[in-house]
């Protein structure tokens, strides 16, 4: 899915990316929140996109200690975990 939104948005030249996992559930392994990053910053650079990003759900699909998002950041991507709306808007919002 994550795929799918990236080659969307490079399509329609989106700067801003809202991914909603509310309705998502499970609860993701230290190795696959890391696997999950490392596969965003691989395909940004493979698709030459690179949109700031908010992804909306809540714990524990959403680490608290937002590792996946560490990892994602320390390579490149401007991205936030967030589980309110509004926190992803004013991200998004911001220059």
């Amino acid at each position: 899915m994550l795929h799918e939104v990236l080659v969307e948005s490079a399509k329609g030249g989106a700067t801003r990316v809202l991914v909603d996992c509310l309705q998502m559930g499970g609860i993701p392994t230290m190795l696959e929140r890391y696997a999950l990053a490392e596969f965003l910053a691989r395909a940004m650079v493979e698709l030459k996109t690179f949109p700031r990003m908010a992804f909306l759900g809540k714990e524990p699909l959403v680490d608290p200690n937002r590792f996946g998002e560490l990892v994602a950041r320390n390579r490149g991507v401007r991205m936030r975990a967030v589980e309110q709306m509004e926190d992803a808007l004013k991200w998004l919002g911001e220059e």
